[in-house]
């Protein structure tokens, strides 16, 4: 979590559930290792932050350290994951990409994936992911439905075919 505000109420979050097999970290996820463009929404603790390919001049443009899923795994020795979870309003593909290896391990069962149907991205993942061996995505709305505004976006439930 790259946001301070999300990470500090993130790591809040870890302690008052007592959830300490979680390692949280101050990053921020894609395709490479490197810095990247991201664009803080001003409201603290707003699921608006957003990691873009492109400078967006409405808004302030900050660097931010961006490191990819099998760097954190390889060469950082962390452990591999056995579920991923992944909500972050555009990169997703991106993300997935950089964890190539990652995904294809055998502790990986899960992967959940928050898309927006409204374009090509949640077909790409899909493929992707089918081609990686996990199984066609079962599709679920958000808890915090609203017909009128969340219509295109959808949680998909990747399982892991044995």
């Amino acid at each position: 979590e790259p946001s301070p505000a999300n990470f500090f109420a993130l790591l809040k979050n870890v302690e008052i559930n007592k959830t300490y097999n979680i390692l949280a970290l101050p990053i921020g996820l894609s395709n490479h290792n490197g810095m990247t463009v991201w664009n803080p929404c001003s409201d603290i603790a707003y699921a608006d932050n957003q990691i873009v390919e492109k400078l967006v001049t409405e808004k302030t443009n900050v660097g931010l350290m961006v490191r990819t899923i099998d760097s954190l795994i390889f060469d950082d020795s962390l452990p591999p994951p056995t579920h991923i979870k992944i909500d972050v309003d555009g990169i997703e593909r991106l993300i997935l990409l950089g964890g190539e290896e990652t995904l294809k391990s055998k502790s990986l069962k899960f992967i959940q994936v928050e898309v927006d149907e409204s374009d090509d991205s949640a077909l790409e993942i899909t493929e992707y992911l089918m081609n990686l061996g996990f199984s066609k995505p079962v599709m679920r709305h958000p808890p915090y439905y609203n017909k009128y505004y969340y219509a295109p976006q959808f949680n998909y439930f990747f399982y892991k075919n044995t």
